[in-house]
């Protein structure tokens, strides 16, 4: 790769490759994935950086030694030249992302009410009234829900999609087929009169007055964790565990998340759609557009799980983990869930 301050760098033994020959692109993209070409122990990056004017299929320049913040065009010789480390790998050092295995996880519902949902349906209404739950014939588990406006009800999705209403929101429609291996997430219309899903294969299924505006992706990473409507339905996003972010009919693309520790899990956009937030299994909150980053939790058990930003203009979120725990960030804090044998 050639970069303006006239330093080259080279990545070797890469399973795949997402730019080509003259492309240009910005620090966070993607350009490839970690492989074991030529003699290798198991998957690794080997990366080299060259100063010198020659090229002819190998970077050509002398190897020197140099000042990492002068090569980086930085002015802190503190800060890390370049992150060698590999988010989201599973641990078994196969060089692919983590599974997400979340619950319905938490969703703000107004200015002081919280809707939790745990894998196996549970509810836990705070300050707002709880209108059902516990549904069975779901297949494995419970993986999202959605709220309807001013918390009079609310929907559940199951990983094998089918949908149970509850209060005064409506069945529209579900169990899709040929979806991949699950339905992982879903989120509904302003007007509470649609809503769509996602399976971790991109597939995006539209009911009601949601409309489907694109999906099934090529050339992602890691498995799509979420989906988020834009404030007045004409747009959505799609999330990947690799961090990665894909827009479709108005929904803007803001940027991806980079340097996360493990696996990306959720999203949620800001009251007027300008903003996202992203999330990590370890709490780690990035915050992209006009989306205010309050903090990351720590301390908390299990890993993780979702996240949800106020619809009311202010700028605050509240985070659960896997065994409920919640932290709340510039919007009123709520209690913890207790349960066994489910997760959020």
């Amino acid at each position: 790769m050639a970069h303006s301050n006239g330093y080259k760098s080279l990545y070797a033994h890469l399973s795949q490759e997402f730019v080509t020959d003259g492309q240009s692109f910005r620090q966070g993209d993607l350009i490839g994935r970690v492989g074991n070409t030529g003699i290798g122990t198991g998957p690794h990056l080997h990366f080299e950086i060259r100063t010198g004017a020659g090229y002819n299929g190998n970077l050509d320049g002398t190897p020197k030694n140099f000042n990492s913040s002068t090569a980086c065009g930085r002015n802190n010789p503190a800060e890390s030249m370049i992150d060698f480390s590999f988010p989201g790998l599973n641990g078994s050092n196969t060089g692919s992302y983590e599974e997400v295995k979340n619950g319905g996880g938490t969703h703000i519902t107004g200015p002081n009410s919280v809707l939790d949902v745990s894998s196996q349906g549970h509810t836990y209404a705070w300050n707002s009234q709880s209108f059902g739950g516990n549904p069975t014939g779901y297949g494995t588990r419970i993986s999202d829900a959605a709220g309807t406006r001013n918390a009079a009800g609310y929907w559940m999705v199951s990983t094998s999609g089918h949908i149970y209403a509850y209060g005064n929101a409506r069945h529209l429609g579900g169990s899709p087929t040929n979806f991949g291996s699950e339905i992982v997430a879903m989120s509904k219309m302003p007007n509470d009169d649609g809503y769509a899903m996602v399976s971790d294969t991109g597939n995006v299924y539209a009911y009601g007055s949601a409309r489907h505006l694109g999906g099934s992706p090529t050339g992602y990473s890691g498995k799509f964790v979420d989906i988020e409507m834009t404030p007045n339905g004409d747009g959505y996003w799609l999330l990947t565990s690799a961090g990665q972010v894909y827009s479709y009919g108005t929904a803007r693309h803001l940027g991806n998340a980079t340097n996360f520790q493990r696996a990306i899990v959720a999203m949620t956009r800001t009251n007027d759609g300008q903003g996202y937030l992203l999330l990590s299994k370890t709490g780690q909150v990035y915050a992209f557009g006009n989306a205010v980053w309050r903090g990351n939790p720590s301390g908390f058990g299990g890993e993780i799980a979702d996240i949800s930003y106020r619809r009311d203009g202010v700028h605050g979120y509240i985070v659960i983990s896997t065994a409920g725990q919640h932290y709340a960030y510039n919007t009123p804090g709520v209690g913890n869930p207790s349960l066994s044998g489910a997760i959020f």
